[in-house]
This record gives structure tokens, sequence and C-alpha cells, in this order.
């Protein structure tokens, strides 16, 4: 097990020159425990442990949003964390998903989406690995994975709303296409049947992986 110390993290709201010496002092104080913590022999204790420290079901529900859509810079590059005053520290909001799902529909394109059906990596950051140590913890992702994927973002609901927004800016994207040559609507079609294939083939990965062992 490795700690992995705050200084990576930045200032985000309010800016670094915004942020006194006590806020600056008191915030590093907390994730340094909380990583120790993490790190340490009894980090799955439910009282003293990390989830003294963190909003467990808020870092469920950020990591699946991340895993169903394979986001490759998921975790390190582009993770927001907040500190609401008196509550625990939350992941989010999430954003960064411009290489989301195209990189697996780009590899659905040319026949190579198996590479796409494996977690997403934590590089630079281990927190989600070794909370995955935890069996509570594991057992909380599967469940949790398993109502999403049954519910909200099940395949159905998830080609709903491909279908929704597609609909909306149909006419919008043969004018897009007229100004700058991106994808001739046949082409823009057979993308979304592309992205309609991937999803359903991530969701039935992840599926697999939520049934408990």
């Amino acid at each position: 097990r490795d700690a992995q110390e705050s200084r990576g993290l930045g200032d985000v709201y309010k800016r670094q020159e915004d942020v006194t010496p006590a806020q600056t002092e008191w915030l590093t104080h907390y994730l340094d425990d909380f990583f120790n913590t993490l790190a340490g022999p009894n980090f799955s204790d439910p009282v003293n442990g990390y989830a003294a420290y963190i909003d467990v079901e808020n870092w469920i529900d950020q990591r699946i949003i991340q895993e169903i859509s394979r986001n490759p810079d998921a975790y390190n590059l582009s993770t927001y964390f907040t500190k609401p005053r008196g509550k625990k520290l939350r992941r989010g909001p999430v954003w960064d998903f411009d290489r989301a799902f195209y990189f697996g529909v780009d590899q659905m394109e040319r026949g190579h989406y198996e590479r796409w059906m494996e977690w997403s990596e934590e590089f630079g950051y281990n927190w989600g690995k070794l909370l995955m140590d935890d069996p509570s913890f594991r057992k909380k992702f599967r469940a949790r994975g398993l109502e999403v994927l049954n519910g909200v973002w099940s395949v159905a609901n998830l080609n709903a709303l491909i279908d929704k927004i597609s609909n909306e800016i149909d006419e919008a994207q043969v004018r897009n296409h007229r100004r700058w040559g991106h994808l001739t609507p046949t082409e823009w079609r057979k993308h979304l049947d592309y992205l309609k294939r991937y999803i359903a083939l991530r969701v039935d990965w992840l599926r697999g992986k939520f049934l408990p062992p």
C-alpha cells in the first residue's frame, strides 16, 4: 500500500491567490490524513478508516460515470474535488468527456473494440485501487453498478437518449458538414450506430464485472 500526499492537487475555486494560508494548511492536513488513512492497515474501519473522510456513495457514482464512458482522461488529468464546509470530501463535478465515448466508437470502427473492455487506469493516484481493496466498498460498488445499468443507464434508455439528441441536431449536422466538411450525414449516422453498439458491449461487460463473484 502506498500513500499519496496532496501536493499534486491545486486550487480552482477559490483561486490560489484568494485562499488564506490557514485554509490551505487545514485542507492539506485533511487530505494528507485521508491519504495516509487509506494507505494504512485499518483503512477499511467503518468509523476511523477512509469513510470518515470521503462521501463514499458520491465516489462510487463518480467512478461508475467514468467507467461506463471509458474516459481516458478520468481520475487524474480531469478530476475535480469539492470539500463542503462541515461535510466529507466529494468528487465532481465531472467534466472533459470529449475523448470518452469517441475512443470506443473509433475502435469499434477499426474492429478493435476489445481493448476498451477493461477498467480505466488511475494514473498517478491509486486511491480508487486502494478503495477496491475493501470488500465492503466493492459490494457497494457492484450493487450501485447493477442498479444504474438495469435502470437509468440501461441500453434501452441510453439508446433513447442518443436518438433524442441526434434528432434535435439532425438539421444542424447537415449544415456543419456543409461548412466544415466533417462527416457526411450518412457517415454521421454510421457513427451513431457504432456508438450504440459500443455502449451495448460496454454495458454488458460492466454488468458482468458488477455481478457478485
